[in-house]
């Protein structure tokens, strides 16, 4: 098996090429309202690899009356599960099963997976456990990386914090913000950012002017150039307010294509920009889950066989309607599943009998109630 190498998580020129197309695409994308030329579908990101188009099903189980902040509680769990799937310690041998979840999940099992087989089963020891990080937390960790990275000081012009006022987002919380919240803002910002650059550098062609598809090519990349020149030169060739904002826009960029990717089920730019989040991970303030991310890549390239690799990345992600660009990380799913779980226990109190059914058909008591809401009114849908 290869060794770790610094190689791994380099940015190459396929990287830089990649990144640079999908800066030149957000922009175009951004521009869009002010400035509609018919060739700008010519910017597009071209699929890498998506997945098959099909609908996801889930199987919602019934709540376990167990207390999961416990070890003891943890172990009853997992042995629960087993019994479910009907199977024995002894044939987890002959299995491999994916198991996502955040950082601190994946943690505490390569911990167990790391223990002397001397001291319990193979069962026990979940040797048979792939620990994979999910999406959506990775989308959580970024966006809140990006807003405390560039937040700044209220009275700095160009730092989010003298935004906010600005654009009455009062509530945003810098150390512990609402993701949506946020994920707004910073969307917001990066908006108001490209848009002002290119009224800044396209005056001689104000509003919704026609440009010719040389002249609007030129510019655009003249543009792009500006935003990724190298940062050792960055602030010597400009001023530190525009320096900053470059920056931003630069972060920016990699979050958004990772959202994008993501809902476009489009592992294979999932995959290629998960090497630019591994970076600003480790140099930020979540160095654990960077540090997850760079086994993760190692594992992707080295370990993971292109079975199960595919295998994998489906498991996190779901597409509950089966429409392109409707897909949404699996953890996303369980997290809606957690709140409609806490609003059912809310409403019938703690009766386990009860909450163990329901929560086996939450989707379908869901649609129930809707249904019974829209027929007090008589409105009915078709």
């Amino acid at each position: 098996m290869k060794k770790p190498s610094i190689m791994d998580i380099a940015i190459d020129a396929k990287d830089s090429k990649y990144y640079r197309q999908v800066t030149l695409s957000l922009f175009v994308k951004n521009i869009k309202s002010i400035h509609n030329s018919p060739f700008q579908t010519k910017f597009s990101i071209p699929d890498i690899a998506l997945l098959k188009l099909k609908r996801t099903r889930a199987y919602e189980l019934a709540a376990m009356d167990i207390d999961q902040a416990s070890i003891q509680g943890n172990l009853q769990i997992l042995d629960h599960m087993r019994r479910v799937l009907n199977k024995t310690k002894a044939s987890f041998r002959n299995l491999k099963m994916i198991i996502a979840g955040d950082q601190l999940t994946i943690s505490r099992i390569q911990g167990i997976q790391e223990r002397s087989v001397c001291e319990a089963t193979y069962f026990d020891l979940m040797r048979w456990a792939i620990p994979v990080l999910q999406l959506f937390h990775m989308q959580m960790i970024l966006c809140s990386t990006i807003l405390k990275t560039h937040f700044g000081h209220i009275s700095q012009p160009g730092s989010l914090s003298y935004y906010i006022p600005l654009l009455g987002r009062r509530q945003l919380n810098k150390d512990m913000p609402s993701y949506y919240v946020a994920d707004d803002f910073l969307r917001v910002v990066f908006d108001a950012m490209t848009t002002r650059m290119w009224n800044s550098k396209t005056s001689a062609f104000p509003g919704p002017t026609p440009m010719e598809e040389d002249a609007f090519e030129k510019e655009i990349n003249a543009i792009i150039d500006q935003l990724l020149v190298k940062s050792t030169t960055l602030f010597s060739t400009t001023s530190t307010t525009n320096a900053n904002a470059i920056l931003f826009l630069r972060d920016m960029t990699v979050y958004i294509e990772f959202c994008t990717a993501i809902k476009a089920g489009d592992v294979g730019r999932i995959e290629l920009i998960m090497k630019r989040i591994t970076l600003m991970l480790n140099t930020g303030d979540h160095k654990n889950y960077g540090l997850e991310l760079l086994r993760f890549m190692y594992n992707s390239r080295h370990v993971w066989s292109s079975t199960r690799k595919t295998a994998i990345f489906s498991s996190l992600l779901m597409n509950t309607s089966g429409h392109h660009n409707h897909w949404i990380p699996s953890d996303l799913y369980q997290e809606h599943n957690n709140l409609l779980t806490k609003q059912t226990h809310a409403t019938i109190g703690n009766k386990w009998s009860t909450m163990n059914y329901i929560t086996g058909h939450l989707h379908g008591t869901k649609t129930a109630a809707m249904y019974c809401a829209l027929s007090k009114n008589t409105i009915f849908w078709a």
